[in-house]
């Protein structure tokens, strides 16, 4: 008896992930990596390069993007308290700034202007939209994953349904 295995085609995989928050990226490095293990091609665009490299994975960074060192930690004072308030509306305006920079940085140019073909494009589901015509320009199916509680405006593009009697 003649036992043959044949492997289906590895993929091109994108994945997107420009949030600098290292939290989020540590729940999704295992599973590029495994992507890459398994024989896809996997290209990962973020703020946290590997420090050795990976078979079948490169790394697109975007250290030098912001003006923010993605290694600083996060002041929990600034989070809770009466600081709370200032803080979040400082971040949310910096949220555009970081679009506008990331999506200006010469490796997303570059990225973006290629002639590469993706099979699948994924990107994080955080506060991170503005990462889909980067995914869009690749014309290939686009998945979502979040290290988080999804945001109301991520529901109806995934099919979730909102629930008023439990969703405030």
């Amino acid at each position: 008896i003649v036992c043959t295995a044949t492997m289906a085609n590895p993929a091109k995989i994108l994945a997107l992930f420009p949030y600098i928050g290292k939290s989020h990226f540590v729940f999704f490095e295992p599973y590029v990596k495994e992507l890459a293990n398994r024989g896809h091609e996997v290209v990962v665009v973020s703020h946290f390069p590997q420090k050795n490299p990976v078979p079948n994975l490169k790394d697109i960074s975007l250290v030098g993007s912001l003006d923010v060192d993605a290694t600083d930690r996060v002041d929990m004072d600034k989070l809770f308290g009466f600081k709370f308030l200032s803080t979040a509306y400082k971040e949310l305006n910096q949220l555009s700034e970081s679009c506008n920079k990331t999506l200006a940085f010469h490796a997303v140019q570059d990225l973006y202007r290629s002639k590469k073909h993706f099979d699948l494009v994924i990107v994080e589901s955080f506060n991170t939209d503005c990462v889909l015509p980067v995914a869009h320009k690749f014309n290939a199916p686009i998945i979502g994953i979040s290290s988080s509680t999804v945001f109301p405006w991520t529901d109806y593009r995934m099919g979730n349904p909102r629930n008023p009697a439990y969703v405030p």
